[in-house]
């Protein structure tokens, strides 16, 4: 089981590291999505925090009664659903990001590290 505080800190240095440097170099991009990552941070303690009373997960047994998520079953079961093409993902601002196994893989030796 991981902290919610780990996940936040992991999913932060794997934006900084791998998403932040493709974006385009003309400054307010990089400002808009470095501001809205920030937020999104900010506020995913509470996002995840209000998955821990949810039936679904409660019933998958991924999140204990401390709200640490069980990590490891979330990526072993992610990498298993997704194509070899990846998954697109639309962000405004960003426009379509596709990820792949690999970038699971990345993330999550981003929250453990």
């Amino acid at each position: 089981m991981t902290t919610i505080d780990k996940i936040e800190q992991g999913v932060a240095d794997y934006l900084d590291a791998e998403l932040m440097p493709k974006l385009q170099s003309n400054g307010i991009e990089k400002v808009i999505v470095g501001t809205a990552v920030s937020l999104l941070i900010r506020k995913s303690g509470a996002i995840i925090e209000g998955y821990k009373e949810n039936k679904l997960v409660k019933m998958l047994g991924i999140m204990d009664e401390a709200g640490n998520v069980d990590v490891d079953i979330l990526v072993e079961e992610l990498k298993k659903n997704i194509s070899k093409d990846g998954v697109k993902v639309d962000i405004p601002i960003i426009g379509t990001l596709t990820f792949h196994k690999e970038d699971i893989d990345k993330l999550y030796n981003y929250i453990m590290a």
